[in-house]
């Protein structure tokens, strides 16, 4: 599978059908396979597309790898940059209905949703780096092919929409909405390709640029979003049409140029030529993957 891609838009466009025959080899296997068996597929094949426009840092504390991991998208020319912060959740189908199908880890740890908060809060405390919070969904072969196409082995979301979702799950206790299941999450997923290969993007180019990535993004969460408000039946609090706003500080006037590169550039910088051991072990708290786009 590491093998398979040309550039971050071919492996935008076929990485999501893999990823759903993987986890459908879960029911032959008789075991679940987690988040992270998918994100460390998604890391490994941008390693083996990338070379040297790629570099990857590892926390030194093996347990603070989990299910969330940061894409930058860095320009060394333009010497500008963005982040996405991804946290991943998988679904777990329903034997008869896929739109009922459910991500039952939504609000982890426990019911508290505190796992999302966090990742908003990270996002929003990057200083460096203009950081996106998003959620990776990774779906079954069995639920993709059941909806018609609706959905696809990786589907991506706004972490502030989903934020609002779980915040909305919270405070239906002791009752339990129906806010997990695809019927109502759907409509906030939009691909994988709108942050590596966004209709600016050249296909054959080999690595977005942050500027074409970003833009492409933000258009995709306004529009998720919209849509999302437009299909709700079940809204107790009412409270998810806040959706409306969300995405007001998304967008390439967020961008900067670096007059100093931050740590993460800086290494990612120093480390480039050095193709043999692009993955480097530090002090992060989550894996960083780092795509140099440009020329240089």
């Amino acid at each position: 599978m590491t093998s398979l891609f040309s550039s971050t838009c071919d492996l935008a466009a076929r990485l999501p059908p893999l990823v759903a025959d993987f986890l459908d080899l879960e029911i032959s296997l008789r075991r679940r396979f987690r988040e992270e068996s998918v994100t460390d597929l998604i890391v490994a094949s941008l390693i083996r597309l990338s070379g040297p426009r790629l570099s990857v840092q590892v926390p030194v504390d093996e347990a603070k790898t989990g299910n969330d991991f940061d894409i930058v998208i860095f320009d060394p020319m333009r010497r500008t940059a963005v982040q996405y912060r991804i946290q991943a959740k998988r679904l777990t189908p329903h034997r008869t209905a896929w739109d009922m199908g459910s991500y039952v880890e939504l609000a982890h740890p426990n019911g508290t949703g505190a796992q999302s908060l966090s990742l908003v809060r990270s996002a929003a405390a990057e200083r460096k780096i203009p950081t996106v919070p998003l959620y990776a969904f990774y779906n079954p072969a069995r639920a993709c092919d059941a909806s018609g196409g609706l959905i696809s082995g990786i589907e991506m979301a706004d972490g502030r929409a989903i934020r609002a979702v779980v915040r909305e799950l919270i405070r239906a206790r002791p009752k339990r909405p129906p806010l997990k299941r695809l019927s109502t999450l759907h409509p906030l997923f939009f691909p994988l390709s709108r942050i590596l290969c966004p209709p600016t993007s050249d296909g054959d180019s080999l690595m977005p640029s942050p500027e074409g990535s970003l833009q492409s993004v933000a258009d995709a969460v306004r529009a998720a979003n919209e849509r999302f408000i437009g299909s709700q039946l079940y809204v107790p609090h009412g409270k998810l049409a806040d959706l409306r706003g969300i995405t007001s500080g998304i967008g390439v006037r967020s961008l900067r140029r670096f007059d100093t590169l931050p740590p993460v550039l800086a290494i990612a910088m120093a480390r480039r030529s050095d193709v043999p051991t692009v993955i480097r072990t530090r002090t992060v708290d989550r894996p960083k993957i780092v795509l140099f786009s440009g020329d240089s």
